[in-house]
């Protein structure tokens, strides 16, 4: 947000449409909030968490799910991109935490009216090739 307000993208009151955001921080409740949410819309949601420590975040994952379906359905629907799941998460704790982020998301999409999207990695690695 600061960034935008830097360099005159956004102005107060002001939103940030883009068709694609990296949500930020792996999708850490340190660095999304509920102005953040309503302020940056976006028709896909990269989430670059692979569960270990508990990234992308539960509550975090909901708000911007929530706060996307609070906006005017003529926005038009969107999507919630995953690079990791259950199925190729390497670690236990990470793989039950991805477990539980699916089970969320799978909530949400049903509870949208058909407006929520959502793509898991199901196979490969979320790893980058060294």
């Amino acid at each position: 947000m600061d960034g935008l307000n830097a360099t005159g993208r956004l102005s107060a009151g002001q939103t940030f449409t883009v068709d694609v955001l990296k949500v930020p921080h792996h999708g850490s409740e340190n660095n999304v909030d509920r102005q953040f949410c309503d302020t940056v819309i976006a028709t896909d949601y990269v989430f670059c968490g692979n569960g270990e420590h508990e990234n992308p975040d539960l509550r975090v994952v909901k708000l911007i799910a929530e706060r996307r379906l609070a906006i005017d359905s003529g926005t038009g629907n969107f999507k919630l991109w995953f690079n990791s799941s259950e199925a190729v998460s390497d670690k236990p704790e990470a793989a039950a935490h991805m477990a539980e982020v699916e089970k969320l998301v799978r909530q949400l999409a049903k509870n949208s009216k058909g407006r929520m999207k959502f793509k898991f990695l199901q196979s490969g690695s979320s790893l980058p090739v060294m």
